[in-house]
């Protein structure tokens, strides 16, 4: 029967030694910027093994409900320890105690056991940066006017520009300038029309089409679609 050996802590990015556990601090949830990583050695009786039946998950300081961890492992240069890592999902902000657990799904005993706590401080020269430019795609059937901007599905921000003073001779004779404003992803003109549309995950612009309006389908960078006068 294999025996699950204790996990044996190379160390956190930067990190340092187990002390008192501190109290729980503001959670950081996919931050950006240098990730905080586990490096450590798991002792096993082959690389497979900790493949097919070892799990890793870590908690913040005293707080009782893990956090998986995904990790890798490889063969090891020399010794017998695996050298391992995986990168958290979760990070308290400021200085706090981590504790890695790894789990065996059959033939271990214990069939679980935790390192010994390892402090990380996400402040200094550690690199951690919060997320910036936070956005959530909009709901279906978000529109532009009334809204002044618009989020679709891969976190482009759709805006309109201010018409101008009238719209390009191909259509001015046809067309009010209202019909011709610049239509934006990302702030850059990516068409000319009145309206922006966004439903069931498609963006639609409303423009001149001759001497009718129009709702264009954004396919991607200078590829429309026209859908007709109705409204998708």
């Amino acid at each position: 029967m294999r025996r699950l050996i204790a996990v044996a802590i190379a160390g956190l990015v930067l990190g340092g030694h187990p002390h008192a556990q501190r109290p729980a601090g503001q959670i950081v949830v996919n931050p950006t910027g240098t990730s905080a990583t586990w490096f450590f050695d798991q002792s096993a009786s082959s690389l497979a093994t900790i493949q097919q039946t070892y799990s890793y998950r870590y908690y913040i300081d005293a707080n009782t409900t893990p956090i998986a961890l995904p990790v890798t492992c490889a063969e090891p240069p020399s010794g017998s320890g695996y050298p391992c890592q995986g990168q958290m999902s979760t990070i308290a902000s400021g200085s706090h105690d981590y504790t890695l657990e790894v789990v065996c799904s059959s033939g271990c005993t214990p069939s679980s056991t935790k390192a010994l706590p390892v402090s990380y401080n996400l402040a200094g020269n550690n690199g951690l940066v919060a997320p910036t430019g936070l956005r959530v795609e909009s709901a279906s059937g978000s529109q532009i006017p009334p809204l002044a901007s618009i989020v679709d599905g891969a976190g482009a921000t759709w805006t309109q520009g201010a018409p101008p003073a009238a719209c390009p001779p191909s259509v001015a004779s046809s067309h009010p300038p209202s019909d011709c404003a610049p239509q934006m992803r990302n702030g850059t003109v990516v068409g000319l029309g009145s309206s922006i549309l966004y439903k069931n995950a498609t963006v639609y612009v409303q423009g001149p089409s001759g001497t009718e309006t129009h709702w264009w389908k954004y396919n991607g960078p200078n590829d429309w679609t026209d859908v007709g006068t109705a409204k998708p």
